[in-house]
């Protein structure tokens, strides 16, 4: 089922008072056109009885909605003014717009310090309809704050899965402490056991694994209603937001104020690794879930699941989750803890990620933290040879890009199933399916693998494109018989990704795998490699932050697919000069003393949009060979060196273009002397 979304939106209510009334709410519909839920209802209400605020409203059912359409909106969260007790009822079964019949006295509100009730709708207003993404279906909460009864303060986090419709799958992640009399106690890895039949209260009781320091024990949380993003600190009756402190006695405590909670949408990325192999022939494959807030930090790596298989047989390592986010290595390191193993003889898995994204394997030479251990052979901390390929991803069209037809160029999104479309060998295809998606890429984890890539005219030869093209970064060109994806092309000139606010990607699938003109330009059709359902119009459950970064290429394309090899590098360099990019070798290095430290700031390039190679996709401004304050010298890996500063080499250390030397390393002194191992050749448009 390919579900849609709806942002609707009133002006201009008036209710039979003279109060106005104005609001926004999303229906989220199924591919029938049936409505799956109404929710994120938000309204104000101004008049005699001042400006009241409805948030966070919510519809309780949707099995049995009354025959006219109405639907009981509940509001958890009402401030201001004295109007109280607010419904909705729409005209029919339609949530786009408001019923103001004489008989509707469900569109109404009321006016406790007046005593007015069933102050009805006069006039509906106007409502405006807009499409919407999909909602996050995980929700990061934040409690602070919240005292019981014996002064102890408790804070925390958690996090909430929804489905489709709204329900909760699952409260995981919960990390609590709490501070008083009993010291300081941390709850920690707490999650809930079962969601099938909570208390009619709506408490979920929450079990930790991880109890430490302090002499508290035995939380319990209860939240209001169904909705876990309040606590419930009601007087008495609740006995489930409750603590004990061990050192006074066995009696809980209650909670008297229940603090401030925010909450915010977070992302979930399931990554899977293929092809991963230890330096024993070992071959490593598996998946996991990364969870970010929305400035892309990371939140937790769970359900990590990777098969081992080799001269220990095959072992299982399942139900995977890292236990620490606070402190990783600087090199992004997390240690993975299994708790289930089976099979075979390899035993201690650990896991190291390539910097401090769980997209990629690390694989480099210091890399002691990807290794397995075989108990039969005695092999101690394999390490791992080859960090494999990531499989996370899908290429499509971004709206508006002209599709080339037997009758004339088309917009991809206004293309259906059983046109026809002609291809670059001059014969036609019917379109047999195309998926839809809409996305952020400045809220996605990580941008760079969402941001469309935007090719000039003329940029691949010449009128090739006709106009600017704008694919995403996997999508493939035809080029020397070769299948290029966009993001090995670029060069930062002619061929850029672009920083969009959103995005809507269009994939077109023909009856086999063959080149479409898009733009004039030769580029790929949809290929079937199980990410269908990354779109609207798949399947499934529509993806909430699909990665759209090269797959792998295990099913048969009609031309070779390449991102590496003497022949890309060919066609890089022809491009390259085609830009006609001025480059300079010179730095324009300087040093600027600021609060925090000294700024080692340098023009700065990305080798692989300046080079043939696409390989280095760093962002460099000059290598450092040695720094130095007076008399002393500054060691390279000396660990507060982290701002602006990339990974040490042999030969010395990159910075970003804008490395910092903290003010604690120069000892009081305004001056910094800076050795420059190396340069690049760097863009002459871009200043220093």
């Amino acid at each position: 089922m390919a579900e849609t979304y709806v942002t609707s939106t009133v002006t201009g209510a008036v209710l039979s008072d003279g109060s106005t009334m104005s609001g926004t709410w999303t229906t989220e519909y199924d591919d029938s056109g049936k409505i799956v839920r109404i929710f994120d209802s938000q309204f104000t209400v101004t008049g005699d009885g001042g400006t009241t605020t409805f948030t966070n409203g919510y519809v309780l059912s949707y099995a049995n909605p009354a025959s006219n359409g109405n639907y009981q909106i509940t509001f958890p969260t009402v401030s201001g003014g004295s109007y109280d007790s607010l419904y909705v009822d729409w005209q029919g079964q339609n949530p786009s717009s408001l019923d103001s019949g004489s008989a509707n006295i469900f569109t109404s509100v009321k006016n406790t310090a007046a005593g007015s009730e069933n102050i009805t709708l006069a006039s509906p207003g106007t409502v405006q309809d807009t499409p919407a993404t999909a909602p996050a279906s995980f929700v990061l909460s934040t409690l602070t704050d919240a005292v019981f009864s014996d002064g102890t303060v408790l804070s925390g986090t958690w996090t909430t899965e929804y489905d489709a419709s709204g329900a909760i799958v699952g409260i995981t992640n919960a990390q609590f402490t709490a501070t008083g009399p009993g010291g300081t106690t941390t709850f920690t890895n707490g999650y809930v056991l079962s969601y099938a039949n909570p208390t009619s209260s709506g408490a979920y009781q929450i079990t930790f694994p991880t109890v430490s320091g302090g002499s508290y024990d035995s939380l319990y949380v209860d939240w209001v209603g169904e909705n876990p993003s309040s606590l419930d600190g009601g007087a008495g009756s609740n006995i489930y937001s409750s603590i004990k402190n061990t050192a006074v006695g066995t009696t809980p405590v209650t909670l008297t104020s229940s603090g401030s909670i925010t909450d915010q949408a977070v992302t979930l990325v399931t990554s899977s690794i293929s092809g991963a192999v230890f330096q024993d022939g070992t071959v490593l494959s598996g998946s996991w879930t990364a969870e970010y807030d929305s400035s892309g930090a990371i939140i937790a790596i769970t359900n990590a699941h990777f098969t081992a298989t080799g001269s220990g047989g095959t072992t299982s390592f399942t139900n995977g989750y890292v236990l620490s986010y606070a402190n990783p290595a600087s090199n992004g390191n997390y240690q993975i803890t299994f708790p289930t193993q089976s099979g075979g003889s390899y035993t201690s898995l650990y896991v190291d990620w390539d910097g401090m994204y769980p997209t990629q394997l690390d694989a480099g030479s210091n890399n002691i933290f990807t290794s397995i251990k075989n108990s039969t052979t005695g092999d101690d901390a394999i390490h791992l040879a080859s960090g494999g390929t990531p499989y996370d991803g899908a290429a499509c069209f971004v709206a508006g890009t002209m599709i080339a037809t037997p009758s004339g160029e088309t917009p991809v999104e206004a293309l259906s199933v059983g046109d026809l479309v002609l291809l670059a060998d001059g014969t036609s295809q019917p379109v047999v399916w195309i998926g839809m998606r809409a996305l952020e890429p400045r809220r996605h984890p990580r941008p760079e693998t969402v941001q469309p890539v935007r090719i000039r005219a003329g940029a691949l030869a010449d009128g090739v494109p006709v106009r600017d093209l704008f694919v995403s970064p996997d999508h493939a060109l035809l080029l020397d018989g070769m299948l290029v994806p966009a993001k090995v092309l670029v060069n930062g000139s002619t061929i850029a990704a672009c920083d969009v606010e959103s995005v809507r990607y269009f994939h077109v699938e023909l009856e086999t795998h063959a080149a479409l003109l898009a733009d004039g330009a030769p580029a790929e059709s949809y290929l079937e490699t199980g990410n269908r359902d990354a779109f609207q119009g798949g399947s499934g459950a529509t993806i909430l932050h699909p990665d759209l970064a090269q797959i792998v290429r295990e099913v048969a394309g009609f031309a070779p697919f390449v991102e590496t090899g003497a022949a890309l590098e060919a066609l890089r360099a022809r491009l390259l000069e085609r830009s006609g990019q001025t480059l300079t070798q010179e730095p324009e290095l300087e040093i600027v003393m600021v609060p925090e430290g000294a700024l080692i700031r340098s023009r700065a390039a990305v080798p692989a949009e300046i080079t043939p190679v696409p390989a280095d996709r760093r962002r460099l401004g000059v290598k450092i060979a040695a720094l130095q304050v007076g008399d002393v010298a500054i060691p390279l890996d000396h660990p507060a060196l982290v701002r602006g500063w990339h990974g040490l080499e042999p030969d010395g250390r990159w910075t970003d273009g804008a490395a910092l030397v903290p003010a604690s390393l120069l000892a009081g002194r305004t001056a910094l002397d800076v050795t420059v191992a190396a340069v690049l050749a760097y863009p002459m448009q871009q200043a220093a």
